[in-house]
């Protein structure tokens, strides 16, 4: 137990950490800050644990948890992790329809199941058009596994010369193998969590562009192939 003595040796400082950890108010005097200090030792008050910090990080980790899970149960890893990532040719079909389902109707956020309804990002296809999308690549998981993913870099929508201060999105889906059917998504940018920011809006413009292109035979030689997606230049204005 802490003695009377020792509360008065203690400085403002110290004494405002002990009182905020318990949740008590710090403002007053500092005959006043002892006061509450005495008060938290005799009522035996203990340090307050931070629930909603901690019911943020566990909604944080259930998200991330469901995100990886495939509809018939399979655990993916994380794809951040992940490495012989290949050619994004391999990929499945992505259609335009199944984009706007995606980020329109579907249910994938973890807290409410309500549709993501996220028809701004519909508007994202300009940062694929004007090159903000690249590096993409193709991962099959495991030949027992029903998805896949897919997982691109993506240039912030005001991309200064210092990649340091406006760093790239890192932005990966998971994808159907049979349907193209898209699972989840996530990216690094601060709206990422929600699964439908308008980097991961991007990719599957890039996607669903890649499929279109494919099927009218357009990418069926090596020139066609590297001249598809070309970024565009950092110091160049938006």
């Amino acid at each position: 137990m802490t003695s009377n003595q020792d509360f008065r040796s203690w400085k403002v400082p110290e004494l405002k950490k002990f009182l905020t950890e318990r949740g008590i108010n710090v403002s007053g005097r500092k005959e006043d800050l002892i006061a509450r200090a005495k008060g938290c030792e005799a009522l035996e008050i203990n340090v307050v644990r931070d629930t909603e910090n901690e019911n943020e990080n566990s909604r944080v980790l259930l998200r991330q948890y469901e995100q990886l899970i495939t509809p018939d149960g399979y655990k993916m890893p994380d794809p951040s992790k992940l490495d012989n990532w290949r050619n994004i040719f391999e990929c499945p079909d992505v259609t335009d329809r199944q984009l706007c389902e995606y980020l329109v109707l579907s249910r994938h956020r973890t807290e409410d199941k309500r549709q993501m309804g996220a028809t701004r990002q519909l508007k994202a296809s300009a940062l694929f058009k004007e090159g903000h999308v690249f590096s993409p690549h193709h991962h099959p998981i495991a030949e027992d596994c029903s998805h896949c993913f897919v997982s691109a870099r993506v240039m912030p929508s005001l991309p200064g010369k210092d990649q340091r201060t406006t760093p790239d999105h890192f932005t990966w889906i998971s994808i159907s193998k049979s349907d193209g059917v898209i699972h989840s998504a996530d990216c690094s940018c601060t709206a990422g969590e929600g699964g439908s920011c308008n980097h991961i809006a991007a990719v599957l413009y890039m996607l669903a562009d890649l499929t279109e292109r494919r099927q009218q035979g357009l990418l069926s030689c090596t020139s066609q192939t590297c001249s598809w997606l070309q970024p565009r230049q950092r110091n160049l204005s938006p």
